[in-house]
C-alpha cells in the first residue's frame, strides 16, 4: 500500500515488505518489518536461495516466523493497536494476556516451529 503526499508523489508504506517470490505484504509494525527483512536476507545469503520455488517457500517460512513473533508478543502482553478502520497503527497496547490467549500463543509457536522445520526440509536447509 502506498500513500500520496500533497504533491501527488507516492510514499511507500513503512510497514510494507517484499515477498521473496514476488509481491508485497502489509505488516503491523516496524519491528515486524525488521524481523522480516533481516530473516529474509539471512536465509537468502546463508543458503544461496535463487530459484523461484525456493523463494516462494521462503515466503512461507518467513510467514511462520512472523506468526511466532506475534505469538511471543501476545504472551508478553503486547497487542497491536488498530485504528477505527481496523488498520494497524504500528503501536502496541500492553495488557495481561488471558490464559486462553497465552495457551493459544503457545500452540501457535509450536505449530509454526513444526511448519518451519518441514519447509526447511523441503528446501534442503534443515540441520
Amino acid at each position: 500500500m502506498a500513500f500520496r503526499n500533497p504533491h501527488g508523489h507516492h510514499i511507500p508504506d513503512p510497514n510494507e515488505v517484499e515477498l521473496p517470490g514476488g509481491g508485497k505484504l502489509q505488516l503491523f509494525s516496524l519491528e515486524e518489518v525488521e524481523l522480516w527483512d533481516s530473516s529474509m536476507n539471512r536465509y537468502i545469503n546463508d543458503y544461496q536461495l535463487t530459484q523461484q520455488n525456493d523463494l516462494l517457500l521462503l515466503g512461507a517460512i518467513l510467514s511462520q516466523h512472523l506468526a511466532m513473533f506475534r505469538a511471543q508478543q501476545r504472551m508478553s502482553g503486547m497487542y497491536p493497536e488498530v485504528d477505527q478502520n481496523d488498520m494497524p497503527t504500528g503501536n502496541f497496547l500492553k495488557k495481561i494476556p488471558s490464559r486462553q490467549d497465552a495457551a493459544q500463543a503457545q500452540r501457535t509457536i509450536a505449530e509454526a516451529s513444526k511448519e518451519v522445520r518441514a519447509l526447511e526440509k523441503l528446501l534442503g536447509i534443515d540441520k
